[in-house]
């Protein structure tokens, strides 16, 4: 987990939290399980309000009063330096192993995927379908 803080023209602070999430605990009818899973959360905050779930960069800077804004997360908008740190944390969550083998699987998923599609495909004009 990584986390961006940078203060706002009117004083508040602004978070930014990057983390990998490798496991979720679910309900399952009644009971509580424990899912592996392999997923990049982020989650925006401003003096502990959430304001987003994701940090996206805009296609073109805009200027809001005295600061330019490059990136927003809801809300929020996020410049230059922060910006370029979030996107340095999730680089760095996408070279760990546990991301690379679930990239890894899902290219294998989406391989096997095709194969029975041309399969199925095949099958219906053998059949004529």
């Amino acid at each position: 987990m990584r986390q961006v803080k940078w203060t706002l023209n009117d004083g508040r602070t602004a978070t930014i939290t990057v983390s990998l999430q490798t496991e979720r605990t679910i309900s399952a009818d009644g009971d509580v399980a424990t899912v592996p899973c392999c997923e990049i959360h982020i989650v925006g905050e401003v003096a502990g309000v959430v304001m987003g779930d994701s940090a996206d960069r805009l296609a073109s800077p805009r200027r809001v009063g005295t600061s330019t804004v490059v990136g927003r997360c809801g809300g929020l908008g996020i410049r230059e330096q922060q910006m370029a740190e979030i996107e340095a944390a999730i680089a760095e969550i996408k070279s760990t192993p546990e991301w690379i083998e679930n990239e890894r699987r899902q290219a294998e998923a989406r391989r096997e995927s095709a194969k029975y599609e041309a399969h199925r495909d095949r099958m219906r004009r053998v059949m004529g379908y």
